[in-house]
């Protein structure tokens, strides 16, 4: 059986999407490496080293201003429909979700003016983005102008 890593792919077709779009911004937006199979000694010296579990796997490290609420932060999970290809090469699908300390941790940094958004697919990605970045009005916010150094 053999897992295709769709929130993976689709994590980096949003990177990759962002750099381009966004090239002076691209050291703004990182990705967690919050994830995958570790020994107990290695799972130990990084939780010793602050690793959090149910950190989102992207943070966008800018300010927005959207519908009168001052966000530091937008935190980006990727969820998506994982597909599995059996030995008889059948393809099973299984939508994911966040678990119960995806949720916590969404909660602890919404509650200090972080946003916080689960994106299936890069057009949700995107939207997300230029929702963050832009006003109800169709202005775009000028601390994303700042960042992106555009004087405002």
């Amino acid at each position: 059986m053999k897992t295709l890593h769709s929130e993976s792919m689709l994590q980096r077709q949003c990177f990759t999407w962002f750099r381009l779009q966004y090239p002076k911004l691209a050291l703004n937006l990182v990705a967690i490496p919050n994830g995958g199979q570790r020994s107990q000694k290695e799972a130990a010296i990084m939780s010793g080293e602050g690793v959090v579990p149910g950190v989102a796997d992207a943070v966008l490290f800018i300010p927005s201003y959207v519908n009168q609420t001052t966000y530091h932060t937008l935190c980006i999970e990727f969820k998506t429909v994982t597909k599995t290809v059996g030995r008889d090469g059948k393809v099973t699908e299984r939508k994911t979700y966040q678990s119960e300390v995806q949720k916590a941790w969404q909660a602890a940094v919404e509650a200090t003016h972080n946003k916080y958004v689960v994106v299936r697919s890069l057009e949700e990605f995107m939207a997300e983005i230029k929702a963050y970045f832009v006003k109800p009005s169709g202005m775009i916010s000028a601390i994303a102008l700042r960042a992106i150094g555009i004087p405002f």
